[in-house]
């Protein structure tokens, strides 16, 4: 053999070597208490490829940067891998299980890291088992054993499993901006805006949820006239209290629900000169219904409701007689905007 042709396959030698030596990496991971931890993560890396030696930054010729973060009822995982000959990689996954996006990020960091070699199946994730105790034992000297001889045959990608579904319950909260209108005090329609806050529990496999909800809004109200008077009334806060059952179906959203309606209203009468004023407290109790859409964190709804008035008031100014009394049944409805808030 020539020399020229020596030391080509030195170089070639030299070169596979330094293909197959493992990799100094750098894990940076950051995820809640409720996901698996960097250790863990690092194990399962370590599983599906060799080609992997983790150390500090400083001596690293490649980052893994891993970062997963509660969004709503899902984790969101946010994965990038760069190397020092310039190949980079960034991906976003989304899942109800933590454990399940990190192996599927673990995955996804092994093919970029080795992609001949990245193991595509399921693997061990377990620590060793500790070595037993050494025992020296004297034993024949064994003959050299001759190298093993390795047949490649050709790659077939193996599809991940699904990953089984869990059963746990999720709570959400609720913060919506409303615009109202009801009919509680005087039979017509009177107009306001607030806000409502709500919560949401159920299992996070069926469409069922349990709701309650507490809203505030402020009331114009108007002045009525008759011929014994005249009256001014204002219904400056109005408080409902609402518990039932939440049914979801993709992003549809459908509530019904019974509640509590409180209105304390301030009326001003007018008999000519005289002023009169008064405080009262109306209560009401009934059923109401809501249908939404869940777009994202978002949520627009409608909801409408009818309130058997508990209280029954009139405003009789003597001795003219009755200007107007409050319904037997009345009427509330919003329109809501808001989001869930982790």
């Amino acid at each position: 053999m020539s020399a020229a042709r020596m030391t080509w396959l030195v170089v070639l030698l030299v070169a596979s070597t330094a293909d197959l030596e493992p990799r100094p990496t750098h894990v940076d991971f950051t995820a809640p208490d409720t996901c698996p931890a960097r250790n863990a993560f690092e194990r399962e890396l370590s599983a599906r490829t060799d080609r992997v030696r983790f150390v500090e930054a400083s001596e690293a010729t490649a980052s893994v940067s891993v970062v997963v973060a509660k969004k709503g009822r899902r984790f969101e995982g946010r994965l990038e891998v760069k190397t020092s000959d310039g190949a980079s990689s960034r991906k976003t996954l989304q899942s109800p299980k933590c454990e399940t996006l990190v192996g599927a990020l673990t995955l996804l960091a092994a093919l970029v890291l080795d992609p001949e070699g990245a193991k595509l199946g399921p693997v061990s994730t377990a620590p060793p088992p500790p070595l037993p105790p050494f025992v020296s034992i004297a034993s024949p000297v064994a003959l050299p054993l001759p190298p093993p001889v390795i047949v490649e045959g050709p790659r077939v990608p193996v599809e991940l499993p699904p990953a089984p579904k869990t059963r746990e319950l999720v709570l959400d909260t609720l913060v919506l901006a409303a615009f109202v209108v009801s009919s509680g005090v005087s039979g017509e329609l009177d107009l306001g805006g607030g806000a409502r806050v709500g919560l949401e529990l159920g299992p996070n496999d069926q469409p069922f949820r349990f709701t309650t909800s507490l809203s505030g809004a402020g009331v114009t109200g108007r002045t009525m006239s008759s011929d014994a008077g005249r009256v001014r009334y204002a219904a400056r806060f109005l408080g409902e209290l609402e518990a039932g059952a939440a049914f979801l179906w993709s992003s549809l959203r459908v509530q019904v629900t019974a509640f509590a309606q409180l209105a304390p209203v301030f009326l001003e009468g007018l008999d000519g000169d005289d002023r009169f004023t008064s405080q009262r407290f109306l209560w009401a109790l009934g059923p109401s219904a809501r249908v939404g859409l869940q777009l994202g964190p978002w949520q627009l709804g409608v909801r409408a409701g009818a309130a058997v008035a508990l209280r029954r008031e009139a405003y009789v100014i003597d001795p003219t007689g009755l200007v107007f009394g409050v319904p037997a049944v009345a009427f509330a409805g919003a329109v809501e905007l808001g989001r869930s808030v982790p």
